[in-house]
């Protein structure tokens, strides 16, 4: 396990864990409430209209 890893608060929307994920090269993220953690987001989680907005931003900044 990483030590201090990179989490997100609840409340997040699909697109922002998708993108922590891309960023930080990470297939998990731990989502945290008031210093807790309440669960773990995989990318594996989403599919479909996440993904292919996630594509088309990273596409978008690779033409860039």
């Amino acid at each position: 396990m990483t030590r201090e890893p990179d989490t997100m608060p609840a409340g997040k929307t699909a697109i922002e864990a998708l993108r922590l994920m891309e960023y930080g090269r990470y297939r998990h993220v731990p989502v945290v409430d008031a210093g807790r953690v309440v669960g773990i987001v995989s990318r594996f989680d989403f599919s479909g209209i996440e993904l292919d907005r996630l594509d088309e931003e990273t596409g978008l900044w690779e033409r860039i």
